[in-house]
Formats: C-alpha cells, structure tokens, sequence
C-alpha cells in the first residue's frame, strides 16, 4: 500500500485507503456490487470506527470520470455527471494545519453531527405541528421530498421559529421533545459502536448547524446550474460563501484557512473554501487554467513564505474512478 496524498490535509486519504482495499478485496473474490451499492457499503463502514462521516468521499472515489465533477445526493444516493469547464481549474492549498479525525478533532467532527440529529427531531416536531404527521423528518436530506415543497420555501421563517436560542443543553432539547433525557441518549446519541456519543460541553449550537447544512444543500443546487450554464462567476461567488458558513455557522475553519482564503481571492481565485471536515487541512480554489502561475507565485509568497512554512499547492483533476490498473 503506497500513496502520495499528504497525511490529515482532508483530501480523504483515509477513504482512499478504504476504497483501494476494498476494490482489490472485491476484485479477488468475485465479489460484483454496482457502484451506488459499493459507495453505501463502504460510507457505512466507516461509522463502525467512531467517525460519524458522510458517503461522498467514498461515491466519487467510486464512481468518478475524466472532466467531470459528480453532484451527489443521499437517502438514496443518486449520482449526475457534471462537465467541467476545460479552461478552468481547481487548485488544492494545504494549511499545514493537522486535521486528523481522531481525538479532540474527532469528537469536535462528531459533535456537529449529532447537533444537527437533534435540530433534526426539533424542525419534525415543528413541521409535523404544522403539516401532519405525514411531514416528520427522519433526517434533514428528507426536505428533498416534493411533499415537503412548501416547507422548504418558508425554512427561513420556519428556521427563525424553532431555533430561538444560539445555544440549547440536552436538558432543553429532552423537554421539547418531551421525552427524558434518557430516551434522548437511545434515540438520537447512540453510535454504530453502541456508545452514547457526550457532548464537550453543555452548549449545543444546533440551529446554526443546521442552518449551514440546508444552505450548503442550496447552494450545491445552485452550483450544479452554475456548471451546466458555465457561469464561473456564480460558481466562485457560491464556494466563497460556502466557506463564509462553514466558518461561522459549522465553525470548522480556523484562522490559517481563513487567512488563505483571502490571499487566494487577492491571487486571482473565482472563488476559495476549506475543503473535507475542516479544522485544518486545505482549501480548494477555483482558477483560470492560464492564470495558475500568478497564483501559485502569490500563495507560495503571501502564505507560505510569511508564515515560514514549506508549499504543498496541487493542481487537480478530475480522472477516472478507482479500479485495477494492471
């Protein structure tokens, strides 16, 4: 097993490893699973370790091409295509900020996930007040669902309504459910390894969780138009505000990130964002193929060489997914 990718830089080494093992394994062994299914075996797998991860690292390892990016959707996985402009280009920057998914980053990882399962139960209970019973959320992708059409047009307003508080305790989040603090545990902070997931602290921010994961869910919609249209601008102007709410509503940006970000838009950058879980690790840039000179020359001077730091700047691709090559 040998591979280049920097370690805990967040461009999914880990998932790489998972996919390149299990692709062999299955290769071996004659083992035919269609990608989707692949790409759901393997998501859930992860889980089982104590990270509490989504599947799209996995799906376009899996199911990628040459000059294209994949949109991808959950609860089920749908996958669609999307051409690349030829004359544009994403560049990777790593931080040099450590972003392992082990530890207190791990548990940090994990605490935002479990935020969001609990906003999860409080919008059901508000739209189920509202719509019936018909309209209860097992999970937040569930607002794709054309019934919930008009609940997705109002979430602004329906957001501003059940999320009053910047912070809520278990204690709060167990009276409006109006169950115990002790169902709460069972019902939505168990882990596939069957621990009670415990929260750092008392403080939950759990409708700025949510609220980053419905907009980012708009926002990917309105990338994928932006793609197909070839509007570049509208491409950058949306990762530039993906980071915005990562940074503040997620809160898993840190100051090094944040500071390339700046220095990548000053550079020439359409648009500029952490990229994976956050905490450290990279930001992914969006540039003009003619223009990956000037702003390799202004990132390698205005970070790296200020704060003293070696360069890992890579220009990538999109290629074909993982198979056997020999």
């Amino acid at each position: 097993i040998s591979g280049n990718v920097p370690s805990n830089s967040g461009l999914s080494s880990s998932s790489a490893l998972i996919v390149s093992n299990a692709v062999a394994f299955a290769s071996l062994n004659n083992i035919k699973l269609s990608g989707l299914e692949f790409a759901k075996i393997l998501s859930d797998g992860e889980w089982y370790v104590g990270t509490q991860g989504g599947g799209m690292d996995q799906t376009i390892s899996l199911l990628g091409n040459t000059g294209q990016a994949l949109k991808i959707d959950f609860y089920p996985i749908e996958v669609e295509p999307i051409p690349v402009p030829e004359n544009f280009v994403f560049v990777a920057c790593n931080s040099l900020v450590s972003a392992p998914k082990s530890g207190h980053a791990r548990q940090s990882y994990n605490q935002r996930v479990f935020e969001c399962r609990l906003g999860t139960a409080l919008l059901s209970r508000h739209l189920v007040s509202i719509y019936g019973k018909n309209h209860s959320l097992a999970k937040l992708g569930d607002l794709r669902n054309k019934k919930f059409s008009k609940a997705v047009k109002d979430i602004r307003d329906i957001m501003d309504t059940v999320f009053k508080k910047d912070y809520y305790t278990l204690n709060d989040v167990s009276a409006i459910l109006g169950i115990t603090p002790k169902q709460l545990e069972k019902n939505y902070l168990k882990m596939k390894t069957g621990e009670i997931f415990k929260p750092t602290d008392g403080k939950l921010k759990i409708g700025s969780r949510c609220r980053h994961v419905l907009s980012e869910w708009q926002r990917v919609e309105e990338s994928r138009k932006a793609l197909i249209a070839g509007n570049i601008n509208t491409l950058g102007r949306l990762m530039n505000e993906a980071h915005e709410s990562a940074d503040k509503d997620y809160e898993i940006s840190c100051p090094e990130l944040n500071e390339m970000v700046i220095i990548a838009r000053k550079h020439g950058a359409f648009g500029a964002r952490l990229t994976g879980a956050g905490f450290g690790g990279c930001t992914i840039n969006l540039i003009e193929r003619r223009n990956i000179g000037r702003f390799v020359k202004g990132m390698s001077k205005d970070y790296y060489k200020k704060n003293k730091k070696h360069s890992q700047i890579f220009t990538v691709f999109s290629t074909e997914h993982a198979g056997k090559v020999i």
